[in-house]
């Protein structure tokens, strides 16, 4: 859920995403943002109530569309997920909401491991993460203790309040020689052709299999 503060003109009202089509015009209707029953599609945050992380979105126009997609996507989340998801945040340089949708699709880039008793258990959860699945019956495989000290010695992981981080590059983006995201122009339109199918009336499950019948492939739930 998003819930924000909006204001046209003089008038302010809350909003919480995602939200219907017809209630989202009657909250415009609200603070006046309607003429000719064409609703506005950008509007200027006040307040960000929730979640916290969307602090940056404050004192700025946001599409509405977007914000939309955006809440419907992280509905999608389990706990983990989502505490993935606020992970992210935090390592964008940018936090526009297309940014923010992008991360969205690179869930499986950020690795949260909160049992961190051993190399192994490390190495198991960045596996999983990563790769999608792991043998039922094979935590004590020695490549996994490998792969954790790795990641370790490396510098790869940080310590978050939410668990062990390990992360790497985001769809759409690659580590410039400046050590700042630099933007993947295939990659990026992909993330861009997503977000427009959604805003076309496809749904998630129709964009996914779109994709897939095109051989593209996108990491976690597309």
């Amino acid at each position: 859920m998003i819930k924000i503060r909006i204001r046209n003109a003089d008038h302010e009202v809350d909003v919480r995403f995602p939200i219907s089509e017809s209630e989202l015009f009657a909250k415009l209707a609200e603070i006046h943002a309607v003429e000719d029953r064409n609703a506005a599609q950008s509007v200027y945050v006040t307040e960000v109530y929730w979640p916290e992380e969307f602090s940056a979105l404050k004192d700025r126009y946001a599409n509405l569309d977007e914000l939309n997609y955006l809440a419907r996507r992280m509905e999608s989340f389990d706990t983990l997920e989502y505490d993935q998801f606020l992970i992210g945040i935090s390592k964008l340089d940018s936090k526009e909401v297309k940014n923010l949708i992008n991360l969205t699709f690179n869930l499986h880039h950020f690795t949260l491991c909160q049992d961190v008793s051993s190399y192994g258990k490390i190495g198991r959860a960045y596996v999983l993460n990563t790769e999608g699945s792991v043998p039922a019956y094979d935590e004590d495989d020695p490549k996994y203790a490998a792969i954790g000290k790795e990641l370790i010695d490396r510098g790869l992981a940080q310590i978050t309040a939410k668990g062990l981080l390990m992360y790497k590059k985001l769809l759409g983006y690659k580590k410039g020689e400046d050590g700042k995201p630099e933007i993947v122009p295939r990659e990026a339109k992909i993330v861009e052709r997503i977000y427009t199918m959604y805003l076309s009336g496809m749904t998630v499950d129709v964009i996914s299999r779109q994709l897939q019948s095109e051989h593209i492939v996108i990491p976690n739930k597309a």
